[in-house]
């Protein structure tokens, strides 16, 4: 590590990535951005959790935490509800505690203002940072990054350039991965299970499933991304990326500084989750056209690419793709990585 005791004058980046945690007794932000020098790490320390009560529930509220043995502090404002009412704000030192006295208080029937705002969202409204940040703090360079300790920041106007791939998996009808293709417009390689052979395209040969996705996991991390791109890109390729690696016992580092991968389940009933990759950012083809109001009689990236580039997969029978697929593993591997590169292509 290098560490200079002069603060950083402003720099500027761009908000990719944003957590909060615990870290002891205090709380810790990180937020990852991307800048014209490189991906970014900020930590703040120390920020208070608080959500906001009426006036009236104020002693309920102090007997109930005290009770419990949390650490707290009530503090009257001047701000009042929509309704005209005086209120409260309830701060804490830790996550923990704060998510403790909520179950509590409910528990109590006790109204609870503003409870749903996660600190580090708070922490980017206040000040108005809704992308493009300036910032300064202590810097200390890391393997492949700049982090910036005891970080102030404030909203900005920037707009970054921004590192990009696009990636696209193979696999059988029961889900075991056959190859993984990486594209931008620097980079363009397939990671494919097999023997090595001559191919147009630019093949990595592994041994087995493990060793492809540990393959990725290098591959992702020697191209950096902040932002990754595919078509039903969190629903199922990463989906089936996470449970292939959990079914070899291994956890994939995709995130900057070496961070595990995380899934999380939606919490209705529609069979989709989302994927948490620290300092980077995964843009699903599909889900972005539909924010974009784009529509098409079928979100296919065959029918989508027609309409939109007029061309679309290196197949012959698009409907028979799964079973072309299973084929040409067996049988022609340098078309499947043909195959598996240009789905890459077209999404980018």
């Amino acid at each position: 590590e290098k560490k200079t005791r002069a603060l950083f004058s402003m720099q500027q980046g761009f908000l990719l990535t944003r957590h909060s945690c615990d870290r002891g007794d205090q709380t810790e932000i990180t937020l990852w951005l991307a800048s014209a020098e490189g991906p970014i790490q900020l930590v703040i320390n120390g920020e208070r959790p608080l959500f906001f009560v009426h006036h009236h529930d104020q002693e309920r509220v102090s007997t109930a935490l005290g009770e419990a043995n949390l650490d707290f502090e009530l503090r009257p404002l001047s701000l009042k509800t929509f309704e005209q009412q005086s209120i409260t704000a309830v701060y804490f030192q830790t996550l923990k505690s704060f998510y403790r006295a909520q179950e509590l208080l409910r528990a109590l029937q006790i109204t609870l203002l503003e409870s749903d705002i996660r600190l580090h969202e708070r922490y980017l409204m206040e000040r108005s940072a809704r992308g493009a940040i300036e910032f300064q703090g202590q810097p200390c360079q890391r393997q492949g990054y700049m982090q910036i300790q005891q970080a102030k920041l404030r909203g900005t106007d920037y707009v970054p350039d921004l590192k990009v791939v696009s990636v696209d998996l193979e696999c059988s009808p029961s889900g075991e991965l056959y190859s993984i293709a990486l594209y931008s417009e620097e980079f363009a390689r397939v990671l494919m299970i097999g023997a090595a052979q001559p191919t147009a395209a630019d093949v990595t040969w592994v041994a087995n499933e493990k060793a492809l996705l540990l393959s990725f996991e290098n591959t992702l991390s020697e191209l950096d991304p902040d932002l990754i791109i595919g078509w039903n890109l969190v629903n199922f390729d990463f989906r089936l990326l996470l449970r292939r690696a959990e079914n070899q016992g291994i956890r994939l580092r995709l995130g900057r500084a070496g961070s595990y991968a995380s899934w999380r389940d939606a919490r209705d009933d529609s069979n989709s989750g989302f994927i948490t990759l620290p300092g980077r950012v995964v843009i699903d083809g599909i889900a972005a056209l539909k924010t974009a109001t784009y529509q098409f009689p079928s979100f296919s990236l065959e029918s989508v690419a027609q309409q939109l580039l007029g061309r679309g997969k290196l197949t012959e029978d698009v409907d028979a793709r799964l079973a072309s697929i299973s084929h040409d593993f067996e049988h022609n591997k340098p078309k499947l990585a043909a195959y598996n590169l240009e789905d890459c292509r077209l999404v980018w």
